[in-house]
């Protein structure tokens, strides 16, 4: 219900706005809105919308905000790794001082993520299983279960496509810096230059991708430290004793 209501009342200030523009087509949709969202006869005679201040909500603005960014972000993360559009996922989420705006959220996450809501931990200290990738988002720390992915695999042939690209573009940035630019048709050269720039977000995406999934490598063995030894002073020799006369 209180969808519909905001949907009403929506659609109301639209058509209001639209009617001097469009007269015919908005009083038609107007006329077909529920009657208890009118108290006017026509849309031609209705009031022009007034902003009312205190429907204006920073608040809810930054929640909404907030919400939406994550959800994007873990989305992109099912699109790039080819997930399955059924399947409902792992996720581990350290919110920080989030925390009450992605509980008011969650079932909102839950259904346009594909959250496995029995597998939605938020601020509990559990220990993530399998592979994950890793998202920070406003502040978050945000795990994403990543089923049966082969991290290495996965990095391996990200890398090979990032080769291929970087070829691409060291072509590209060739003949857009020698005499081609100035040779050549104007649209010809005009197309290479979106053909670079294409090149160069692609790169940048699959830089992303390694960077959510790269594991953490063992660090490296700490080498001692040796201390600089501070050089012995030299000893000046000691002096000969004459043998006394008597």
């Amino acid at each position: 219900m209180v969808a519909k209501t905001t949907l009403c009342y929506v659609l109301d200030i639209c058509f209001r706005l639209l009617h001097p523009f469009m007269p015919f087509i908005t009083e038609y949709l107007w006329q077909r809105l529920p009657s208890p969202y009118k108290n006017i006869p026509a849309l031609i005679v209705a009031q022009w919308p007034v902003v009312k201040t205190e429907l204006i909500s920073d608040a809810a603005d930054e929640t909404f905000t907030i919400v939406k960014d994550l959800i994007e972000e873990i989305r992109s993360v099912r699109n790039s790794f080819h997930f399955p559009p059924g399947d409902r996922i792992a996720i581990y989420i350290e919110s920080g001082k989030n925390h009450s705006t992605i509980e008011q959220g969650k079932a909102d996450i839950i259904s346009l993520a594909r959250i496995n809501p029995d597998q939605f931990y938020l601020d509990q200290s559990i220990e993530p299983q399998g592979q994950v990738g890793h998202l920070v988002v406003h502040g978050m720390e945000v795990q994403v279960s990543l089923g049966k992915i082969d991290i290495n695999a996965e990095i391996a042939r990200i890398k090979i496509e990032v080769a291929k690209i970087d070829a691409s573009i060291e072509k590209g940035e060739k003949m857009l810096n020698g005499s081609f630019a100035q040779r050549a048709p104007k649209e010809i050269v005009q197309a290479e230059r979106v053909k670079l720039r294409e090149n160069q977000e692609k790169k940048q995406k699959l830089s992303e991708q390694i960077a959510i999934i790269q594991p953490t490598g063992a660090k490296p063995p700490k080498t001692p430290v040796k201390r600089p030894t501070k050089p012995k002073a030299k000893q000046s020799p000691k002096p000969k004793l004459k043998p006394s006369k008597k």
